[in-house]
């Protein structure tokens, strides 16, 4: 059966995340403990392992088939900009939600120092630093997070998303692409989805709602996935999605330092803002891939009939 190395993958990645998941739980781990990163990254490896098992080991195919190439090309640089806007819209949409309101970001930079218990100099020493941009202090801040966001989306944060992108991008877009666009990037990105369940269940990204948030954790990978294989494709490799995944991740933390209020249903990039955002994002992918189709096919006729033209060519 065609689609059997497909399910066997799905298998294998949802077998070795559940299992690191339950067993870091079932051992006393909690949100706060410091194991939970490293949970968290085992988990982001589990469909690049399984994605070489089945490829080496049931289909005998070589892993060069799985996009790993290194390309460097302007659809990279598009996989790395794009989250950029579609973070700055869900920033608007967050703002612009009932029950929530702006801050200047050192506000909860503060509060945040003061939960962890920093030293009183500290939070004196960062109130000082920043208060000293005065009004521009959140366009300040904004770009600082933009940029290291920007370097850690190409370096740290890449080579964890390949983890994942290897699997999803690697493995199964290219098993399921001949479904056309749209449907393999649903049915990807619903797999993608509950593949976070377990984690969302404990609480994590929705600790205000874990249970309604795996549904909303898929509805986020849904929109999400159109984004990474149209990178994925246009750049011809896996890395264009990693680095898109690497950024998104790494510009998570942007909207909850400027907006405040609401519940983790409506707010930030995994909320309703965040859905909005990437529905936005959607349509301007689905005209660029469209246009892009038809270029490609009008080269594609050209290039026939040039061979009609010049058969010595040919």
């Amino acid at each position: 059966m065609k689609s059997k190395p497909a399910w066997i993958f799905i298998g294998l990645a949802y077998l070795f995340c559940y299992a690191i998941v339950f067993a870091y739980f079932g051992t006393g781990g909690t949100l706060q403990s410091g194991g939970l990163t490293v949970a968290l990254i085992a988990c982001m490896f589990t469909p690049a392992i399984a994605a070489i098992i089945v490829q080496k080991y049931v289909k005998h195919e070589p892993l060069s088939d799985l996009g790993i190439k290194f390309r460097f090309n302007r659809w990279m640089i598009f996989a790395w900009l794009l989250p950029v806007g579609y973070v700055l819209l869900t920033w608007l949409f967050s703002w612009l939600l009932p029950q929530t309101q702006g801050t200047d970001g050192l506000s909860v930079i503060v509060s945040m120092l003061e939960q962890v218990s920093a030293p009183a100099d500290q939070i004196t020493e960062v109130q000082t630093v920043f208060g000293q941009f005065g009004a521009v202090t959140p366009l300040i801040l904004a770009a600082g997070i933009i940029m290291s966001g920007l370097i850690a989306g190409v370096t740290v944060n890449m080579l964890a998303a390949m983890g994942e992108e290897l699997g999803w991008r690697g493995f199964l877009w290219r098993e399921w692409k001949h479904w056309g666009v749209w449907k393999a990037s649903l049915a990807i990105g619903v797999v993608w989805g509950f593949w976070h369940a377990p984690m969302i269940w404990y609480g994590y990204n929705y600790p205000e709602h874990p249970r309604i948030g795996v549904l909303m954790m898929v509805g986020f990978t849904v929109l999400l996935s159109p984004l990474h294989s149209f990178v994925r494709e246009k750049a011809g490799t896996t890395w264009a999605a990693a680095i898109l995944h690497g950024t998104n991740n790494a510009l998570g933390g942007l909207v909850p330092l400027f907006v405040i209020g609401g519940n983790d249903l409506l707010v930030n990039i995994t909320g309703a803002a965040g859905l909005a955002a990437l529905l936005v994002a959607n349509i301007v992918v689905a005209v660029l891939w469209k246009g892009f189709a038809s270029e490609d096919a009008a080269i594609s006729v050209d290039a026939q009939l040039s061979g009609f033209a010049n058969p010595e060519t040919s």
